[in-house]
């Protein structure tokens, strides 16, 4: 893993743990000091973190954790349920009873969380279900995109936009 690999890694780490707040400037002498790296790597981590939209570049104020708004929840979502689609359809293809059962044990986890109101556990299940779900398609652009978009779904799960029943549709 180079050194950019390496930031990127640790500034994702860090935004979706919300150790970096949305809308916050990330000051790139801040950052150097932080993560003790150069400033080369560390802008190439950020332009990679713009690029799945977790990052935004503001002409006058460098990079910005990007916020995600009610509209920007809705899209996110919108584009999940599609792909989600997809996924289950492309999954279904080739199921064994393993598979079912693993989904099927994710989900029950998942609803367990949602139930018990444990937020925190209901994101790593749902990062873990979708991982599997895209490991399953075998289809490695879908997987890529899948990847990139849950990202964002990761760190929508910590904000406090809630779109009412949104998880129990994604669990049906």
């Amino acid at each position: 893993m180079n050194k950019t690999e390496k930031i990127y890694n640790k500034l994702l780490y860090d935004i979706l743990k919300n150790r970096f707040y949305q809308g916050q400037r990330l000051i790139e002498k801040d950052l150097i000091g932080l993560y003790k790296i150069s400033k080369t790597p560390l802008r190439e981590a950020l332009i990679k973190l713009e690029k799945v939209g977790l990052v935004e570049k503001n002409i006058n104020r460098g990079f910005l954790v990007k916020r995600i708004l009610r509209k920007d929840a809705e899209e996110i979502y919108d584009l999940r349920e599609v792909i989600d689609g997809v996924s289950a359809r492309k999954v279904a293809e080739n199921i064994t009873e393993e598979k079912i059962q693993k989904i099927e044990k994710i989900i029950y986890d998942m609803k367990l969380c949602i139930k018990d109101k444990k937020t925190n556990e209901y994101v790593e299940h749902d990062k873990y279900f979708h991982m599997v779900l895209n490991k399953l398609t075998g289809n490695k652009r879908l997987a890529e995109i899948m990847q990139n978009l849950n990202l964002q779904v990761n760190m929508l799960l910590k904000t406090s936009i809630k779109l009412p029943k949104r998880e129990g549709r994604i669990l049906q």
